[in-house]
């Protein structure tokens, strides 16, 4: 703790930004908004600052959501936020369904020539960074009582540029 309300909160914010807005930047965004109006407000008037500086947030996440919705309307397949690496996609044309055949083309995948993979923790849920002839990649494995039920593969490099530094996501 720093004594500053806004630095000791800003992983939150940014985790409140992120999961309402999808994106890495546009978290990023509405959390310097925020630090702007918090420093324009007589904090000795606020009660309880943490609260203050997540209605803060969440109202600029919602205005933002409301000005990208537009975009979004044009996107094609189901929109996937980006993926934030929590240690140090659009969605497939024809899904792989069934244990025996993902299992196959997973191992398939593994012998394409250039492909490595190390496990991270994607989104807060169990994945892989991949590399696929020197192109980055995720996969981001989503477990129910065990079992992997859904496996989301994301090789958009605009959706893939906050890899590079890991964060910290707070509840």
């Amino acid at each position: 703790m720093t004594g500053d309300p806004f630095a000791d909160n800003r992983s939150l914010l940014f985790t409140v930004g992120y999961e309402m807005l999808g994106s890495a930047a546009d978290a990023e965004d509405v959390v310097q908004e925020t630090w702007l109006r918090w420093a324009g407000v007589d904090q000795a008037q606020v009660s309880d600052s943490r609260s203050y500086l997540v209605k803060i947030v969440t109202r600029l996440a919602l205005n933002r959501l409301r000005t990208l919705a537009r975009q979004r309307e044009t996107y094609i397949g189901p929109w996937l936020p980006e993926p934030l690496l929590t240690s140090p996609d659009p969605a497939a044309r024809k899904p792989v369904t069934g244990a025996d055949r993902v299992a196959m083309f997973l191992v398939h995948a593994a012998k394409v020539p250039d492909f490595t993979a190390a496990p991270v923790w994607i989104n807060a849920m169990p994945g892989a960074r991949i590399f696929v002839a020197g192109g980055p990649g995720v996969l981001s494995l989503v477990t129910e009582g065990g079992l992997v039920t859904r496996i989301y593969a994301i090789r958009n490099p605009e959706k893939l540029s906050w890899l590079e530094r890991p964060a910290e996501l707070r509840r």
